[in-house]
């Protein structure tokens, strides 16, 4: 399981491309069961 909490509530991804490779890395992660999302 991977959670995330940041200090202060600062923004992690506020550039774009970084929130969109991360989402792009976890679905290809979850497409070859290497993980499995709740969301």
């Amino acid at each position: 399981m991977v959670t995330s909490v940041t200090r202060g509530r600062e923004p992690v991804f506020a550039d774009v491309r970084l929130g969109r490779l991360l989402v792009r890395e976890l679905r290809r992660c979850e497409e070859q069961e290497l993980v499995k999302s709740l969301a």
